[in-house]
């Protein structure tokens, strides 16, 4: 009686081997691939429910209104900060002009404005240009702070700095201009 059981375990014993590990395959499917999914299928049904009872009714679509009314004041303070340029031609000279306007905002009087070669890539094109000027410590701080939150504009790329007479340092700022390019 004990061969029999012994025999018919032996031959059974692969196939459930297979069996159990096709249990936990499906078991591992169902918990890292499927699960999530229906998570993510019910929270997205509930965000479309709330979306579709919101527009349905006119009192929520004033919701909806004020809801995108805030957002844009909201990108308009982002905005503000950034100076207006003088041209919208998107030409170097606009771009100059709102540095020199930065530049006078902060105290710092340009003894010469030397372009470098420029770059063009797909997208934009890179006016370095090279700036020598005499000023104070903190008011170069000051300004190349003020060029950095332009980063959309400006590029402070390299710096050197000698010492000059009564707190004074002699400046030579590397500034890049970054123009969009014309789209051709």
């Amino acid at each position: 009686m004990r061969t029999l059981d012994n025999k018919k375990l032996t031959r059974e014993a692969p196939l459930a081997l297979v069996a159990g590990i096709a249990l936990l395959f499906i078991a591992a499917l169902l918990r890292f691939a499927l699960l999530p999914q229906i998570d993510r299928l019910i929270l997205n049904r509930r965000e479309l429910t709330r979306y579709r009872t919101l527009i349905s009714s006119e009192n929520n679509y004033r919701e909806i209104k004020q809801e995108i009314t805030n957002k844009i004041k909201l990108l308009r303070n982002r905005l503000a900060p950034l100076p207006k340029q003088k041209k919208d031609s998107g030409d170097l000279s606009g771009y100059l002009e709102t540095l020199i306007d930065v530049a006078r905002k902060h105290n710092i009087r340009f003894g010469r404005i030397q372009p470098q070669d420029e770059m063009h890539t797909a997208d934009f094109d890179f006016y370095p240009v090279l700036l020598v000027l005499t000023t104070s410590y903190h008011e170069l701080c000051r300004f190349i702070t003020a060029l950095e939150k332009l980063p959309t504009l400006f590029s402070v790329d390299r710096l050197a700095m000698d010492a000059a007479s009564e707190g004074k340092c002699d400046i030579k700022l590397l500034v890049t201009c970054i123009i969009p390019a014309e789209p051709k």
